[in-house]
């Protein structure tokens, strides 16, 4: 606030999360300064009934740290909507982890005739939708390759027991999970949006 840029003061202010504790100095400079600052809403979630009273005070404040940052840039479309129309934002796609990048491209040709998920084995991440969804497709020579842990793990070792075309392969290392997304022909992430986890954190 007082103007101490170690390195020169700065063309702008940009602030991952919006961490009450971050951006709230963050706006204070930036007002202060005129500095721009933007906010990466990139883990949001919202006050809700039922919370503990310091949860819901800290997501409320979150939420208006959002409303408040002058310039915004999020993964869902959701926080645009809700939290910042008629103010600037931008959406971005969430970048791959970089070693994802050095995987040998493009992909291995012809890819197996596989659809793979890859994550937690949980509601909050879709796995029960995509194993719903197994069954109402018919084609025998399709495999349903899953990875991950989780508490779903044991409705897919029931369902795999039936149903041959689902492969269950357990917690892989990266080298084996950077080999099985170049092998699939369809990577899944299915996380429904009405959950409130998901719904300002992924598109």
């Amino acid at each position: 606030l007082l103007g101490r840029w170690p390195e020169g003061r700065p063309d702008a202010i940009l602030v991952a999360n919006p961490l009450s504790r971050f951006t709230a100095p963050a706006l204070l400079a930036g007002w202060w300064h005129r500095i721009p600052v933007a906010t990466i809403v990139a883990d949001l979630t919202t006050a809700q009934a039922g919370q503990r009273p310091v949860t819901w005070l800290r997501n409320w404040l979150q939420s208006w740290m959002v409303r408040l940052s002058p310039g915004t840039i999020v993964f869902s479309s959701h926080t645009t909507t809700r939290f910042r129309q008629g103010k600037p934002s931008m959406r971005m796609v969430r970048p791959p982890a970089s070693w994802l990048l050095d995987l040998p491209q493009p992909p291995r040709e012809p890819a197996d005739r596989a659809v793979y998920f890859a994550g937690a084995l949980s509601e909050a991440a879709g796995v029960n939708l995509l194993l719903d969804a197994i069954s109402l497709v018919q084609d025998p020579t399709l495999e349903f390759w899953i990875s991950g842990r989780g508490l779903l793990q044991a409705r897919i070792d029931r369902l795999a027991a039936t149903d041959p075309r689902i492969k269950f392969l357990g917690f892989v290392s990266d080298a084996r999970y950077g080999e099985l997304l170049q092998r699939a022909a369809v990577l899944v992430n299915p996380r429904p949006s009405r959950l409130i986890e998901n719904r300002y954190n992924f598109p």
